[in-house]
């Protein structure tokens, strides 16, 4: 980028709510916005049944879902610190042992998050989509337990929804701590 003035912004600001940019023109007026013990979600899309709700996970606290056993839902990486108990994960990798987990991937790549590195995404972005996402289905089966140890964390929670009622993923979010009994995130 060469240019620093109002124009660049605008021109920029015009992809980014295009159809061509990230697709932000969706968000919904009715609750945009949730937020539950600690956790804020931004929910950037609600349409046809599917919803998709930008999550920020504060440092420190211990969550998990608990959706009903008739409803999917799956939550992805995107970014920050991230760590879960992999006993709780469905259909976890074994093989991978934890090194799939990102704050495990960076512990194994040497890689320190508090470097000024400001245009880079984290190095689990690489990894396949569905190394990065976990299914939360399955009622008691899939009440992963998750926390960002090292510094907040953003996933991003698919689901579908019905009507007015239990419109937000955070209606089956439960603190299970309010600091982390085990920051490496083993069992």
């Amino acid at each position: 980028m060469t240019q620093r003035d109002t124009e660049t912004l605008r021109a920029f600001q015009k992809w980014f709510l295009s159809l061509s940019g990230p697709g932000l023109m969706r968000i919904p007026l009715h609750q945009p916005i949730s937020q539950k013990d600690g956790v804020v979600a931004i929910t950037l899309y609600r349409r046809n049944g599917y919803q998709a709700e930008l999550c920020y996970i504060p440092q420190g606290r211990e969550y998990t879902f608990a959706f009903p056993k008739e409803q999917s839902a799956i939550m992805a990486f995107l970014g920050g610190s991230f760590d879960c108990d992999t006993s709780t994960v469905p259909n976890f990798i074994e093989t991978h042992g934890r090194d799939l987990v990102p704050d495990r991937l960076l512990e194994q790549k040497e890689i320190d998050p508090h470097e000024p590195q400001l245009e880079q995404a984290h190095p689990a972005m690489k990894m396949a989509e569905e190394l990065r996402t976990i299914d939360l289905t399955d009622g008691d089966k899939a009440r992963v337990t998750f926390f960002s140890p090292k510094g907040d964390g953003v996933v991003l929670v698919c689901s579908f929804y019905e009507n007015d009622t239990n419109l937000s993923s955070m209606n089956y979010l439960h603190m299970i701590s309010e600091k982390c009994s085990n920051s490496s995130g083993d069992s």
